[in-house]
C-alpha cells in the first residue's frame, strides 16, 4: 500500500513539473523566436524593466500603485493627473516594419484614454495603444489609426497583442485574433525616445485601470505564440477564499442566522427569513434593520466587505451595512444605495471620506446582486457580481472601536433598507479578484463558496493526471496478479 502511495506521489510530482516546464517554455520560446525588444514587468519588487526597456520612473503611492490581478503583477493607474507624474522612461525605439506589442490590462473606463505610447504626438516614430468607446486601438504617425473593433472595458482582465508584419496590423484579445487591417510603411527608429504610461506626454487622455507585463518585440508573434502565451499565464490558480477566515460572518440562514466569527450576534425576527433563488437570507421590512452593540472588527487599512442584496427602486437613501455612527468619525463606515439606484460608500477615516459612487451600474432592478468593497491601504476597489467595476486611490484607515455594527439601517437609526440581504462578511484583508468571483458564485446549496470554473489548461492537466493514475493502478493490478 505504501509503495502505491509513493508511486502516485511521484506521478503527481512529474505531472506538475511537466505542466510548469511547458508553461515556462511557452513564454521563453515566444521571447526567443520574436526578439524581445523591451519588457516592463511592472512588479512591486522594482524589477520593472528587462531587455532593452529602461527602468520606468515609478511614483508609487501617487499616480500609480502596485497591484496583482489574477496572478499578473502590474500597476493600477489613476486618471487624476494632480496626483503626480505618470510612469516614464527613455529607450531606443526600433520597431521598423515588423513588431509586436503584448500586455495585460483591466478597466471599465469609457473615455478616450492612452494606455501607453512612445515619442511626441504626430512626431516621426510615435505610436500609442489607446481605448476609444471601450475598444482597443493603435495609432502610429507613419502607419495610421487602427481599431480592434472589440469592446474590452468590461472590468475583466484581458491579454492583448498588436502585431505588424509590414502589410497588416493585427489585434489579438485573450489569445484570439479579433481583427486584421491592411497597412503599409515603417516606423522611424528613435534614440532615447520618451516612453510613457497612462496618458500622452502632455497628460491628456489619461487612463484609469490596471496594466501589467508589457512587452515589445522586434518581430511578429504568430497567432499560436500569442495563444500559447495567454494560456500559460492563465493556467494558474490562486488560494481559495475558503482559506481566508472572515472576522465577521452572518449567513442569515433560518437554522443559524446569528452564526458569526467574532463580531457579536444579530437577533433576527423569524418572519424575516426567506429564500431568493438558491440563497437563504432575510427580507428587511424598510422600517427597521438589525444591529449589535460593542462590536470590534479590526478593519484598519486592510479589509473586504461582502454581501448579497436584492432591491427595488426607491427615492430614499438605504443603508446595506454600517458600523459606528456618523458622529464617531474614523471608526464609521457605511455602504448604501443612492436614490438613483447605484451603490455608494462613505468612510470618513479614509481620504476623500472614503466616498466612491458606482454610478455606471443601477442595482435597484429587482435582481439579486453580489457586492464586494476591498481596500488595501492604497486603493478602494468595488466589484459587482464578481466583476471589477471601479477603483479610487485612497489612504488612511478605519479606526478600531467597540461600536454598533448594523445592516439595513444606520446605527443611529434611519436610512432603512427594504429588500433582501444574505451572507454578510467582513474580512481583515483585501481579497483577490479571483476570491471575490468565488464569493459571488457561491450560494446556499453548499456550505462553502463554489470553486471557480477553472480553465482549459487545468482541465487538460486533470485529465492527464487521471489517465496517469489509471494506468499506474492498472499496472499494479497486473503485477499483483
Amino acid at each position: 500500500m505504501s509503495q502505491t502511495k509513493k508511486g502516485l506521489s511521484v506521478l503527481l510530482s512529474v505531472a506538475l513539473l511537466l505542466l510548469f516546464t511547458t508553461q515556462a517554455r511557452l513564454v521563453r520560446g515566444t521571447e526567443e523566436s520574436s526578439g524581445l525588444l523591451a519588457h516592463w514587468k511592472l512588479e512591486r519588487n522594482g524589477n520593472n524593466a528587462v531587455a532593452g526597456g529602461a527602468a520606468l520612473n515609478m511614483e508609487t503611492g501617487s499616480r500609480t500603485c502596485y497591484d496583482t490581478v489574477e496572478h499578473v503583477p502590474g500597476i493600477q493607474i489613476f486618471n487624476d493627473t494632480t496626483l503626480g507624474n505618470k510612469p516614464e522612461a527613455q529607450w531606443n525605439s526600433k520597431l521598423g516594419n515588423s513588431f509586436s506589442i503584448a500586455f495585460f490590462f483591466r478597466t471599465t473606463w469609457n473615455d478616450v484614454s492612452v494606455l501607453f505610447g512612445n515619442g511626441s504626438k504626430e512626431a516621426a516614430g510615435h505610436f500609442e495603444c489607446y481605448l476609444i468607446g471601450g475598444q482597443l486601438a493603435f495609432y502610429s504617425t507613419e502607419l495610421g489609426d487602427f481599431s480592434s473593433g472589440t469592446v474590452v472595458n468590461d472590468g475583466k482582465l484581458h491579454h492583448a497583442a498588436v502585431t505588424y508584419n509590414g502589410t497588416a496590423i493585427s489585434f489579438y484579445v485573450d489569445g484570439l485574433l479579433v481583427k486584421t487591417t491592411d497597412a503599409a510603411g515603417s516606423m522611424t527608429d528613435l534614440e532615447n525616445a520618451a516612453f510613457y504610461i497612462g496618458a500622452l506626454p502632455d497628460d491628456v487622455f489619461a487612463y484609469k485601470g490596471f496594466l501589467g507585463d508589457l512587452r515589445i518585440y522586434s518581430g511578429v508573434l504568430t497567432g499560436q505564440e500569442v495563444a500559447d502565451f495567454y494560456a500559460a499565464y492563465f493556467g494558474k490558480e490562486g488560494p481559495s477564499v475558503t482559506s481566508v477566515i472572515p472576522a465577521a460572518h452572518y449567513p442569515f440562514d433560518a437554522d443559524g442566522a446569528d452564526r458569526q466569527d467574532g463580531a457579536g450576534d444579530f437577533s433576527v425576527d423569524p418572519g424575516w427569513f426567506c429564500t431568493v433563488g438558491k440563497h437563504k437570507g432575510i427580507l428587511l421590512p424598510g422600517d427597521r434593520g438589525l444591529w449589535v452593540e460593542n462590536c470590534s472588527v479590526p478593519m484598519r487599512d486592510q479589509f473586504t466587505i461582502s454581501l448579497f442584496f436584492q432591491a427595488a427602486p426607491s427615492d430614499q437613501y438605504r443603508v446595506l451595512a454600517a458600523k459606528s455612527t456618523k458622529a464617531d468619525g474614523a471608526s464609521h463606515f457605511e455602504i448604501y444605495l443612492h436614490p438613483d439606484g447605484f451603490v455608494a460608500t462613505y468612510m470618513p477615516g479614509l481620504t476623500r471620506d472614503g466616498t466612491l459612487f458606482l454610478m455606471g451600474d443601477r442595482v435597484d432592478d429587482g435582481m439579486l446582486h453580489h457586492l464586494a468593497v476591498c481596500y488595501n491601504g492604497k486603493i478602494m476597489t468595488v466589484y459587482l457580481d464578481g466583476i471589477y467595476r471601479d477603483m479610487l486611490d485612497m489612504n488612511g484607515s478605519i479606526a478600531e472601536a467597540y461600536s454598533i455594527l448594523s445592516v439595513g439601517q444606520l446605527a443611529e437609526s434611519g436610512m432603512f433598507f427594504d429588500g433582501f440581504l444574505d451572507d454578510f462578511r467582513i474580512y481583515t484583508s483585501a481579497l483577490t479578484s479571483e476570491q471575490i468571483a468565488e464569493l459571488a458564485a457561491s450560494d446556499d446549496s453548499s456550505e462553502e463558496p463554489n470553486p471557480p470554473s477553472g480553465n482549459s489548461l487545468s482541465y487538460l492537466f486533470g485529465i492527464f493526471v487521471a489517465l496517469m493514475v489509471s494506468l499506474y493502478l492498472g499496472k499494479q493490478k497486473i503485477i499483483s496478479q
